[in-house]
């Protein structure tokens, strides 16, 4: 299966087409954003990859994000989401916090306190398990005020409530 495409295309239909991320497009386009797949279902492998990409997406400026696609991932959403929330602790540790920012995003994906079906969920699920690596540098030059992020949540949740069935369909229906 080709990964790269499936993630291309769901950045470009889905993250693009419906402006959940408002940053996103320009990256986009210019070819910032490095897709690596990593096909290890091993966690070891897994954790081995992502610290190869933290590494090479801190020393590369011609990157500004990397997802780390792990289709092969073994285990549930609650899994995924311990393994990525461990990612972040041992990027703390190593004292990295500040030059990378860590989000998963799984097709199961639900928030805490939102029931499973809730459509603001889909605004962290792509088609496969994936690890967003996101430089902070790039995050702070949009010098984003927390009411201003607080806002483009709240927008993503109405513009996903708001899709009539159909629409839902089209863009997540017949990727997950």
């Amino acid at each position: 299966m080709n990964y790269k495409h499936i993630i291309n295309q769901w950045i470009e239909k889905t993250i693009i087409g419906l402006n959940l991320c408002p940053y996103a497009k320009s990256p986009f386009e210019t070819g910032k954003i490095k897709i690596n797949i990593c096909e290890s279902s091993d966690l070891e492998d897994t954790y081995e990859e992502f610290i190869h990409e933290v590494d090479s997406l801190i020393r590369l400026e011609q990157f500004e994000t990397t997802l780390l696609v792990c289709p092969n991932f073994e285990g549930e959403f609650s899994d995924f989401n311990n393994f990525t929330g461990a990612l972040n602790d041992n990027l703390e540790e190593a004292g990295f916090s500040s030059d990378i920012q860590v989000v998963g995003f799984h097709p199961d994906f639900c928030f805490e306190n939102l029931e499973e079906n809730d459509k603001a969920n889909f605004v962290n699920r792509s088609p496969v398990p994936l690890i967003h690596l996101l430089k902070v540098q790039s995050i702070t030059e949009l010098d984003l005020t927390p009411e201003e992020a607080t806002e483009i949540s709240l927008n993503n949740e109405k513009k996903l409530k708001a899709l009539s069935d159909s629409d839902f369909a089209d863009h997540f229906g017949n990727n997950f």
